[in-house]
């Protein structure tokens, strides 16, 4: 039995907001979007709805889901999530030039958490999306 990468689930608080920041700026593309949908099945609430955007590589491979819930109340982390959270994630995203990506990165303002450094051949930055959530640039 082979196991494969999947796509990394990002709930999020303003889709359009998050749409243009991963689109724009990080170079992913809308794959599949799935409109405003009942939410049941994963909230357990009749009142709740979601809309999810699947978002893809350059290869194709869609490789971040991002959510978007209403009529429900959610939970939300205080500040931005820190590297040494227990419920701390990042999604890692690939750059063959990854100097251009971080002067994206940069030109749009997005808040750095660790600036573009690398260790042992290894060139990496984190920063932070819209809504707080650490994405890690890394060099292909």
């Amino acid at each position: 039995m082979a196991a494969y990468t999947g796509h990394t689930s990002i709930c999020v608080t303003d889709m359009d907001k998050s749409i243009a920041f991963y689109c724009d700026v990080m170079g992913l593309r809308v794959s599949k979007d799935f409109g405003t949908i009942p939410a049941k099945s994963l909230t357990r609430n009749e009142e709740s709805k979601m809309r999810i955007v699947l978002l893809a590589a350059e290869d194709g491979l869609e490789c971040v889901e991002l959510f978007q819930f209403f009529d429900i109340e959610q939970r939300r982390m205080e500040g931005n999530a820190r590297h040494e959270d227990f419920w701390s994630s990042h999604v890692a995203l690939l750059y063959d030039n990854i100097d251009e990506a971080y002067q994206k990165v940069v030109d749009a303002g997005a808040e750095i958490d660790i600036p573009l450094c690398g260790s042992n051949g290894y060139r990496f930055s984190y920063i932070f999306d819209p809504d707080g959530y650490m994405v890690e640039l890394v060099e292909k």
